[in-house]
């Protein structure tokens, strides 16, 4: 009686399910889709709650200058963060290795990954902070009203989470997105009114 070979060992990853003959998974889009959703929503809470903790507190110059550094430094900054991701996340799905059927054997995998993915990710990453920030942004150098950057923030939130989250958690995430937003800007402006408190 002839014993079955054992099943063959394959790791479950980005690339292996691309490499297994899955055409309609894209590894790359995946990346660069990544890098756009959360650049944009790091983009929207990270110069959202800079701005809220300092409005009232700066001038009208000041607040344009910190809004200006804190949207390119947090585009440079997710840029660079992604870049290094992707590039460490190619380069471990490159050392794979695959176990084989009932002879001891690996196979090394020596696919060609292309080294433009972690520019293209980056790239998206950078571009999305910028659209997202740019709203608070402006909300904030047009009317220095913490409040209204704080409407405008959650109601870019909403719209970002309903674009990315899947069909069937569409309502959960994005109410989980709005929650987190509104405590962080919670926060910062709790924070504003203790400056303001103190007189800074």
């Amino acid at each position: 009686m002839s014993e079955k070979a054992p099943k063959k060992l394959i790791p479950l990853s980005v690339t292996n399910m691309v490499t297994n003959g899955d055409t309609n998974f894209d590894s790359h889009g995946l990346n660069k889709l990544r890098a756009g959703i959360l650049g944009a929503n790091d983009g929207i809470i990270s110069v959202a709650t800079a701005l809220i903790a300092v409005m009232g507190v700066f001038g009208a110059r000041e607040i344009a200058l910190t809004a200006g550094a804190v949207l390119f430094a947090g585009a440079l900054s997710m840029a660079a963060g992604e870049y290094v991701s992707v590039s460490a996340q190619v380069n471990h799905e490159q050392r794979e290795t695959f176990a084989c059927n009932s002879v001891s054997c690996e196979i090394e995998k020596h696919e060609q990954i292309n080294a433009g993915a972690a520019l293209a990710a980056a790239a998206s990453s950078f571009i999305a902070f910028l659209a997202g920030g740019l709203l608070p942004v402006v909300a904030a150098v047009v009317t220095h009203n913490p409040i209204l950057v704080i409407v405008v923030s959650i109601v870019l939130l909403i719209v970002t989470g309903l674009i990315s989250s899947g069909k069937t958690n569409r309502l959960k995430g994005t109410i989980k997105l709005a929650i987190v937003g509104i405590i962080a800007f919670g926060i910062s402006f709790l924070g504003n009114f203790v400056l303001q408190l103190l007189g800074v």
